[in-house]
Formats: structure tokens, C-alpha cells, sequence
């Protein structure tokens, strides 16, 4: 008789994704408020792979993996980044939040999506991203996204910054999406930019005042009107 030899062969378990709420009222009942988005303080909510949350929850420190996605809704507020952060994606869900300081890597593909009016002041760095929702997203700082930035919904806005949507290029999909490039004073954002579909571009100032000109790269159309 021979025996049978099994071996067995440890894998590691994979992550998966989950849905992160910030909760700065921690177990009071209502999501969102302003605080340090840092590695000490319990100001999240993991709810998986739920997207929506109310009630009193209870939160945690987070440590973000890069298919993680920040969710912010809620009472409105600033999340201030006390160091580096990278995540899968971000969530803006109710109007008025704003994510501040540091670095803000997004993975690769990652989408943000700005169903309602939010800002990004922190330097976004990655490759590529999506903005998806009906919201304006507003960037203004000097970030270094390297990849295609694409506007596929809602409303894209530039300011203050010429590298406010990185250094790589940007492509214009979501059919009766705009793009604003807002400034006192004209920007060259020198990005080749595409579009193969009915889109919004506006010059736009940060205060009143004359007119101001700000200039993309190329621009290519493919059976598309602006």
C-alpha cells in the first residue's frame, strides 16, 4: 500500500475592497465633519461593500489599502491630511467637503466620483483617474497626476494652479460634461486634451473682474461639439 502524501500550501489572503465612511461624530448618530484624516484618530466607518450608511456606527482607525475607496457624506467638513495617503477611489456625497494638505495618491483607474460640489486642496499624485458624478470637483493645487485624466460626468474644475490637473493628458468622454480653468490671471495648462463627445469648456475667473484667457495643449475632436 502506498499512502497518499497532501501537501498543503499557505496563500495569502487577498484584500477586498471596502467602502470607508468618514465619521468624525464617531457613534453619534450622522457621518461627515472636519478633522485629521491621520493613523491615530477613529474617524471611519468600514462598511464593506455597503454604500450608504445612518445611524450610530462605530469607528476606527483606517489604514487605507489601494483599493479602498474614502466615502464622504453627510455633515459636511475638511478632512486634513496629517501624512501620505493612498486609496482606490473616493466618494463625495453630500455638497461641501473638502479633502485638504499632503499627498493624495489615487491607484491607477481610480474613479472619484463627485455626485455632489466637493474640493481636493492636497496634492493629488497617481497616474490615471475618472471623474464621474453630477458635481463640480475643484483641484487647485500643484499636483502630479501623470496619466489621462478623464471627465466622464458632472463638472471639472481647474484653479489656481496651471499643474492643477497634473502633467499627463485628459480626455473629455461624459457627453454634456464641462470643463472649467479658473484663475485672476491666465494659465497655460499645456495638456492635449481629446473629446469624442458634446462637452462644456469655460474660462472663469476666482473673483469679478475682466475677462481672462487660459490655454489648454491640442485639442482633438472626434464627432464632437463644444
Amino acid at each position: 500500500m502506498v499512502a497518499a502524501a497532501v501537501l498543503s500550501v499557505g496563500v495569502s489572503p487577498q484584500a477586498k475592497a471596502a467602502n470607508i465612511f468618514w465619521d468624525v461624530n464617531s457613534n453619534i448618530g450622522g457621518a461627515g465633519g472636519t478633522g485629521n484624516w491621520d493613523t491615530t484618530s477613529a474617524f471611519w466607518y468600514n462598511a464593506g461593500s455597503g454604500t450608504t450608511t445612518s445611524g450610530a456606527n462605530p469607528t476606527s482607525v483606517a489604514t487605507f489599502t489601494t483599493a479602498d475607496t474614502a466615502y464622504f457624506t453627510g455633515l459636511a467638513g475638511t478632512a486634513t491630511l496629517q501624512q501620505g495617503v493612498t486609496v482606490g477611489g473616493l466618494y463625495f456625497g453630500s455638497p461641501g467637503f473638502t479633502v485638504a494638505g499632503n499627498t493624495l495618491t489615487l491607484n491607477t483607474g481610480a474613479s472619484v466620483n463627485a455626485a455632489s460640489d466637493a474640493t481636493i486642496s492636497s496634492v493629488v499624485a497617481g497616474t490615471t483617474f475618472t471623474k464621474s458624478g453630477s458635481g463640480i470637483l475643484t483641484l487647485n493645487a500643484i499636483n502630479t497626476l501623470s496619466g489621462a485624466v478623464t471627465l466622464s460626468a458632472g463638472t471639472l474644475r481647474a484653479t489656481t494652479n496651471a499643474a492643477a490637473l497634473g502633467t499627463g493628458s485628459l480626455t473629455l468622454s461624459g457627453s454634456g460634461s464641462t470643463l472649467i480653468l479658473a484663475n485672476d490671471t491666465g494659465l497655460n495648462f499645456a495638456l492635449n486634451a481629446t473629446s469624442g463627445t458634446s462637452v462644456s469648456l469655460m474660462a472663469d475667473r476666482l473673483t469679478l473682474g475682466a475677462g481672462v484667457t487660459h490655454t489648454l495643449g491640442t485639442l482633438t475632436l472626434s464627432g464632437a461639439t463644444l
